[in-house]
């Protein structure tokens, strides 16, 4: 019996079929002309889109170290302020010279100076420059607050400044890609570096300075109690989450964990003056000295920092290194590939 039906040819001669038909018709030399040049048009596009991707990641690298480098910046800016707020805070309750704290007001105003000129040739200047005349507002109706002698007001509005320069490193965090950081060890250096050490800093500060004011009167009201529980329950919270995260890069750094067990040591011991002298309200540390004690553990953190900072400019460093490395050599394959293929 006869099939009806018709037989199709298959799909891959239907599509083909035209370059079936030219290369049935060139001769052998322009089969492999029309071959090798084909090949050379996916090769070079491949090769070009490669160059294109290192070039792109070099970009993302350079700008990540800038912002590095401004929120390195950042971080001086606010371990000098906090030092400010807490220093003047104590002065105002009578237990400092207020010369020191003046002082401290001339390192904070070429800190904002500097920061302002390195954000300043920067994409993103016009997001941060608000936020830079905003803290510097905040500073100088702190001073409003200090010649009036009103340590509560100085207090709460350099707490504000504090914020806002927080708020700056998150702005240069997001604008500099810093926390999109695709290898997991930088990735957790630039969390702690620039998240989590100064939000611990400024809890740390704000103990120091309400702790040392409570022991300067010599007794602490409702409202000041219960800001400073909040603020060691936060403290106790945020270094928790700190320590878990720090365990993953220690582990094969002896120093980083000398370091990270000699904060937990230094933090322990001054929750502990915490606990006794203002939560139990036994008031018997000198407040210059809880102050002081404060200021350890701080530098102590500082210490931590200046650990992580290196180590992250130095994994950033090497990758744009090794991007221009590649870059360069497949720029130089290719420039060799393109003069045999002319030749």
């Amino acid at each position: 019996m006869t099939d009806l039906k018709s037989e199709k040819p298959p799909l891959t001669e239907t599509i083909f079929a035209p370059a079936v038909w030219l290369m049935a018709r060139l001769t052998y030399v322009y089969k492999s002309t029309l071959l090798f040049v084909i090949v050379a048009i996916l090769l070079f596009g491949t090769v070009y889109l490669y160059i294109d991707r290192l070039e792109s990641d070099i970009i993302q690298s350079e700008k990540k170290m800038r912002g590095i480098r401004i929120n390195e910046m950042l971080v001086d800016l606010l371990l000098k302020a906090e030092r400010f707020r807490g220093q003047g805070y104590l002065c105002l309750q009578g237990a400092c010279k207020i010369r020191n704290t003046m002082k401290l007001r001339e390192e904070l105003d070429q800190q904002f100076a500097g920061i302002d000129a390195m954000v300043s040739s920067e994409s993103y200047h016009d997001d941060i420059a608000p936020l830079m005349e905003a803290a510097l507002e905040k500073m100088h109706l702190a001073m409003q607050a200090a010649v009036i002698k009103d340590p509560e007001l100085y207090f709460s509005r350099m707490s504000s400044l504090l914020e806002d320069v927080l708020h700056m490193m998150d702005k240069v965090n997001i604008h500099s890609i810093l926390l999109q950081d695709k290898d997991a060890k930088t990735f957790l250096r630039i969390q702690i570096a620039f998240d989590k050490l100064p939000r611990i800093t400024l809890l740390v500060d704000e103990l120091r300075g309400l702790g040392s004011g409570v022991l300067q009167d010599g007794t602490v009201d409702a409202a000041t109690y219960g800001h400073i529980l909040d603020v060691t329950g936060a403290l106790e919270i945020s270094w928790a989450h700190l320590v878990l995260r720090m365990q993953e890069l220690t582990a094969a750094d002896e120093v980083m964990q000398n370091s990270t067990e000699a904060i937990i040591k230094s933090l322990r011991t001054y929750d502990n003056w915490i606990q006794r002298d203002v939560v139990e309200r036994q008031m018997q540390s000198d407040p210059q000295r809880f102050f002081d004690k404060g200021s350890e553990l701080i530098l102590r953190q500082k210490t931590l920092f200046d650990l992580i900072i290196p180590q992250l400019n130095s994994d950033i460093h090497q990758r744009v290194r090794s991007a221009k490395k590649i870059k360069n050599l497949v720029m130089d394959l290719l420039l060799l590939s393109s003069a045999l293929w002319l030749y």
